[in-house]
């Protein structure tokens, strides 16, 4: 508060998956382009980051690489250097990155559950695109390539990204 101002944070319940909430803080709630959410390891003083969300659209917040909302698969790719493996739409953990599959972002953005901190990106398609029938082919809770041909096509977008802390 002391840094943004009090009408810029507002604590609030924050989504956690599977119509869970916890208690949080939630900053620019009137800008959707700086918007985020914050867990606290301490909910009750508010100190020590759990995580750190922002979704959407498009966000001024962005991870090594200029990776944020709106990121296109065959960006993510690219900055892989091969592709990677994400869970099927249509679900809470809808599009989540499963693995970097060893490539280029494994290291700066993590993926094992333990490891000291890393970031979670979720991937999914408009509207329009989940009408067609390759959206339709990759729903449910499977595991996918980026590589895959309907994933290809539809290059679904990030739009979510969760900053996890030690």
């Amino acid at each position: 508060m002391r840094i943004y101002g009090d009408k810029n944070v507002v604590s609030h319940d924050v989504g956690i998956g599977e119509g869970e909430t916890e208690p949080g803080t939630e900053l620019f709630p009137a800008d959707p382009l700086r918007r985020l959410d914050i867990l606290w390891k301490d909910p009750v003083e508010k100190r020590g980051p759990k995580s750190v969300r922002i979704s959407g659209a498009k966000s001024l917040w962005q991870t090594a690489h200029s990776i944020s909302l709106g990121t296109t698969l065959k960006r993510l790719e690219q900055l892989n250097k091969r592709p990677f493996r994400l869970a099927g739409f249509g679900f809470d953990y809808s599009g989540t990155v499963l693995s970097w599959s060893g490539g280029a972002l494994e290291n700066e953005l993590g993926q094992e559950a333990n490891r000291a901190g890393r970031v979670i990106l979720r991937l999914n398609c408009s509207p329009h695109q989940s009408q067609q029938p390759e959206y339709r082919s990759l729903q449910g809770d499977r595991v996918f390539s980026s590589g895959h041909p309907a994933l290809q096509k539809l290059n679904p977008t990030v739009y979510e990204v969760i900053w996890l802390f030690p």
